[in-house]
């Protein structure tokens, strides 16, 4: 029987498990490998910063940290070709959620 990764080499895993499985694991491999392909930060890095950013959004209405849609928010209209920095979106990300509610 082979181990599973740990949550800290396995970022389908970490953000899978962080978010407590609220969404299908095949949305999650989708995320993470379109992190993979546009984003320049490491995949890791970038959930961990994007955890941040889910925790500081927790509020009376809205008392679950959810880092899916902050990293969805984040990849949504990044360009069709090349890497960008993606952590230094988070900002704007977190905004457009709370904006949204």
């Amino acid at each position: 029987m082979k181990p599973s990764p740990s949550p800290s080499s396995d970022p389908v895993g970490y953000l899978y498990n962080v978010d407590r499985h609220r969404h299908p694991q095949a949305d999650v491999q989708k995320l993470v490998a379109k992190i993979s392909k546009r984003c320049a930060d490491n995949t890791l890095v970038l959930e961990f910063a994007a955890t941040n950013t889910a925790t500081d959004l927790v509020d009376v209405k809205h008392a679950t940290q959810d880092v899916y849609p902050v990293l969805a928010q984040v990849t949504d209209g990044l360009p069709a070709s090349g890497k960008v920095d993606c952590q230094k979106r988070l900002p704007a990300a977190g905004k457009a959620i709370q904006a949204s509610r």
